[in-house]
């Protein structure tokens, strides 16, 4: 194993410097061997201190109060397409092509079908979405 030190000077102790601007810092001794790949020679790291202050207790999760849930309704509809009805209800829900058609011949049949429940801020959304796509929905909040 050969040592040898990357444009500096040994100073008097051995040690490999680098002069700049007539201040001298020490480098770190390199080592290489003809078989293996080059290493660099430093002090092992201290050992990681774990922190002195106290940490909060963790708190016991308390159950969240659930949101008030509302009621989505489609009203029965004879200006539109049942097709159209279909489409924008599976355009604006989560609704499968399934579920959509049964809505809209439920609302079709007996003048009023659930779309879904959820809380209040999304079916005020959905009932703008719908009216903006002329199509007659309303919201009412679910009996607890």
């Amino acid at each position: 194993m050969a040592y040898f030190r990357a444009r500096g000077i040994k100073n008097k102790n051995g040690i490999d410097c680098v002069c700049t601007d007539s201040k001298v810092a020490a480098l770190p001794t390199m080592a290489v061997d003809s078989d293996e790949a080059t290493e660099v020679q430093t002090k092992p790291a201290p050992p990681k201190q774990k922190p002195t202050s106290k940490s909060k207790p963790a708190r016991p999760h308390r159950k969240m109060d659930r949101m008030p849930q509302w009621r989505v309704l489609l009203h029965n509809d004879d200006v539109n397409d049942m097709g159209y009805i279909v489409d924008t209800l599976m355009g604006l829900t989560t609704l499968s092509f399934e579920d959509s058609y049964r809505c809209m011949f439920e609302a079709h049949s007996q003048g009023l079908s659930l779309v879904t429940v959820t809380h209040q801020e999304r079916a005020e959304l959905y009932r703008d979405q719908f009216y903006s796509k002329l199509i007659l929905v309303s919201i009412e909040p679910m009996e607890e």
